[in-house]
Order: C-alpha cells, then structure tokens, then sequence
C-alpha cells in the first residue's frame, strides 16, 4: 500500500510539471471542423456531423473541405491558438484572435510550417514560388485570392 502511494505521489508531481489541461472554445471549434471534414473517422460524432452537413450550403461545404485539405484536416490550426497564445473565453473571441494573426503567420502555420517563411512571403506578395511540391496535396495554393480572409 505505501509502495503504491509513493507511485501515485510521483506520477502527481510529474503530471503537474509536465501536464497542462486548458479548456478552449476556439479549438473546439477547430475540432468540430476536423470532425466535420472526414465525419466516417469519428464515429461517436457521426450523426452530429451528418446533422451539421445538412445545415450547410454546399459552397460552405465545399470551402470547409478545401480548406481542411491544405490545414492537415484543420489541426495546423494549433499551432496558430499556441504560438498567438489566445488564452479566449469564446469561439468569437478565438476567432477576433485568428484575425489579428499577422497574414504571414495565418499562412506558415495553416500549411503546416512547411513552407519557409521567405517562400510565404513571395508567394503573398503574388511572385512566382515553387509551388511543385504543393502541387500533388495542395492544389489551392496555385490560387490563393480564392481563400485569403
């Protein structure tokens, strides 16, 4: 018994000093996008996606998806809530922050941190970059003024 105390007091300290459970609105909703754009891998939350789907209009649908494909099904969008430090109380209040993102970073951080900085930059600017390895997974990135905010 006192082994297995010992145990739980050291797994206690290690999970404070290396464990943070935040609550936030925003990647919730991150979440639900993810959910939203391949609704088949989430069972548990299929019939709410089914629910969601139907609500949207297929321009909307269609936008989520594009976007989705070049984000990793939304995810790279933590990178964005962590490196902006958004600490929000609100879906809005997460969103007001992702707007605020320097354009550059919104950019880098939605295709991942893939594309060097320089390279985001030219292609911002619209200049010529080399778009071949964006080609194949990436295809909006070949027309950015159809999903710039």
């Amino acid at each position: 018994m006192a082994n297995q105390m010992e145990g739980s007091a050291l797994l206690g300290n290690w999970l404070q000093k290396h464990v943070l459970i935040e609550y936030s609105p925003f990647l919730e909703m991150v979440v639900s996008l993810h959910v939203l754009q391949d609704p088949e891998h989430h069972l548990g939350r299929l019939n709410w996606a089914r629910e969601t789907e139907a609500l949207l209009s297929p321009a909307l649908k269609r936008q989520l998806v594009e976007l989705g494909q070049i984000s990793n099904d939304w995810l790279n969008l933590y990178d964005l809530h962590d490196l902006g430090g958004f600490q929000e109380s609100s879906v809005e209040e997460g969103i007001e922050k992702l707007l605020a993102v320097e354009e550059r970073q919104f950019v880098y951080c939605l295709l991942g941190q893939a594309m060097p900085l320089d390279q985001v930059d030219l292609w911002l600017q619209g200049k010529e970059v080399d778009k071949e390895q964006w080609r194949k997974e990436r295809p909006l990135l070949l027309k950015p003024a159809t999903w710039r905010r």
